[in-house]
C-alpha cells in the first residue's frame, strides 16, 4: 500500500526528472553546432519521421491507499510529422488489488500524446522527449469511463540499427490525473520500440 507521501515523493521525481533534462542543457558543449533545442523543419526522409511501434511495461501506483502497486503493459505508436515535435498513441493495460473497502481495479487505459523532441551532441538529451498525455480510462469497477491527462518525459536509445530501420530500448515517467472519482496514477515503465 503506498501513502500520500510516497505520491508527492512520485510527484518530485517527475518534474525533478524534467529539470534534470532541461539542466544538462548548460553543461552540453556541441561540437557541430546542433542546438538541444532543434530548429522546426519539414520531414525529408523516413529517419526524421520516426515512425515506430512499441511495447511498454512497468510500475503502476495510485495516489492514495486504495489500491497497491501492480504492474501495467501495453502499445506504443507514433510519429515526428514536423521536427521536433511527435504525436502518439498508446493503450495500457493494468490491475491493481484493492482492500477491505475496494474491489480490485483492473483499468484500460486511451492516451493521445504529443512531444517534443531534443535534439543536439548531448548523449542523453538527444535522445530524450518531454510531452502531454490526454485520453480515457475505462474501469471495470461500476464501468467507469474518465478523462486522464498529464506530463511525461521519457527517452529512447537505439541498440540495432540498420539501413532505415531502429530498434531502441528506453524508459518513461507519466503522472495521469484523473477527472473522476479514479485515483491518479503515476506509470514508470520500459519501452522497446521498432522504428521504420
Amino acid at each position: 500500500m503506498i501513502g500520500r507521501g510516497y505520491v508527492k515523493i512520485q510527484k518530485l521525481a517527475l518534474t525533478g526528472t524534467c529539470v534534470f533534462l532541461f539542466s544538462l542543457n548548460l553543461f552540453s558543449q556541441p561540437t557541430t553546432g546542433e542546438s538541444t533545442f532543434p530548429k522546426p523543419a519539414e520531414v525529408n526522409n523516413r529517419a526524421q519521421a520516426k515512425t515506430h511501434v512499441g511495447i511498454l511495461g512497468g510500475m503502476n501506483s495510485f495516489d492514495g491507499d486504495e489500491y497497491d502497486n501492480s504492474s501495467f503493459f501495453g502499445l506504443d505508436v507514433g510519429l515526428q510529422p514536423y521536427i521536433p515535435y511527435a504525436f502518439g498513441a498508446e493503450v495500457l493495460y493494468s490491475k491493481n488489488s484493492g482492500n477491505e473497502r475496494n474491489p480490485d481495479l483492473e483499468r484500460f487505459t486511451t492516451l493521445l500524446k504529443g512531444s517534443y523532441n531534443f535534439g543536439g551532441q548531448n548523449a542523453l538529451i538527444s535522445k530524450s522527449y518531454v510531452g502531454l498525455a490526454a485520453g480515457a480510462i475505462f474501469a471495470n469497477e461500476n464501468r467507469r469511463t474518465d478523462l486522464v491527462s498529464g506530463p511525461l518525459v521519457g527517452f529512447d536509445f537505439p541498440i540495432v540499427t540498420h539501413t532505415n530501420d531502429m530498434i531502441s530500448v528506453g524508459a518513461q515517467l507519466k503522472y495521469l490525473l484523473t477527472s473522476g472519482s479514479e485515483p491518479d496514477a503515476f506509470l514508470a515503465g520500459a519501452a522497446l520500440k521498432y522504428w521504420f
